[in-house]
């Protein structure tokens, strides 16, 4: 098997898999590379490195459900607000009839006394 295989999880995070020798070796191959650091050292960077992996993909994962729990909401109010919007309209086409009768009445009362 190749050393250092990366495995990628439904959660779309990466891991170090293989037997327990493979990380061991892998973090050999880091430190001759750079030159610097000791295996528990190098150890460690993964295993942090990991954990914030692990949170960031949590917290991904958690505002993805957010979002979707957002848009749910606005997509249940559409119909409503389309209704609501409807309904300001008709109001206000019905209020300018009524005021152009209102205006109209007023002109026939007008020409009425001025008639008596």
């Amino acid at each position: 098997t190749r050393q250092g295989t990366l495995r990628a999880h439904a959660s779309g995070s990466a891991r170090i898999t293989g037997t327990s020798s493979e990380p061991s070796a892998m973090i050999q191959k880091l430190v001759e590379h750079t030159g610097s650091g000791t295996l528990s050292d190098w150890y460690k960077r993964i295993v942090t490195a990991e954990e914030e992996l692990d949170k960031n993909v949590k917290e991904k994962e958690h505002l993805h459900q957010l979002m979707n729990n957002i848009l749910a909401a606005i997509e249940q109010q559409g119909p409503v607000l389309k209704a609501q919007s409807d309904d300001y309209k008709r109001a206000l086409e019905s209020q300018q009839a009524l005021a152009d009768q209102v205006r109209q009445l007023d002109a026939e009362n007008e020409r009425l006394r001025e008639q008596n």
